[in-house]
């Protein structure tokens, strides 16, 4: 298996929160308004923002499609119970 460079892991880090701003700001909306829709504090959200925690995968995604339906105005899809997610994300 090749091994993952510590620099690689860094560039993906700044490349998953860099986008995480970005599409949040595209959308015109606020850190509190995403924070409740992953059904986390706005405090741990902005730390995913900032880099200080690392965000899962799964949330990660599921704010993709959050952003991508909403720029379609489509419904989410059924069935995504955040609340089970873990709450440790780094």
């Amino acid at each position: 298996m090749t091994r993952i460079e510590p620099d690689h892991i860094l560039q993906f880090q700044d490349y998953v929160k860099t986008k995480l701003k970005r599409l949040r700001k595209t959308h015109r909306l606020s850190q509190q308004k995403i924070a409740k829709t992953l059904g986390i504090s706005f405090q741990q959200y902005q730390k995913y923002e900032n880099g200080k925690n690392r965000i899962s995968a799964s949330r990660y995604l599921y704010l993709l499609e959050y952003y991508e339906k909403r720029a379609h105005k489509a419904p989410l899809k059924k069935g995504i119970n955040l609340k089970t997610m873990s709450s440790d994300d780094h």
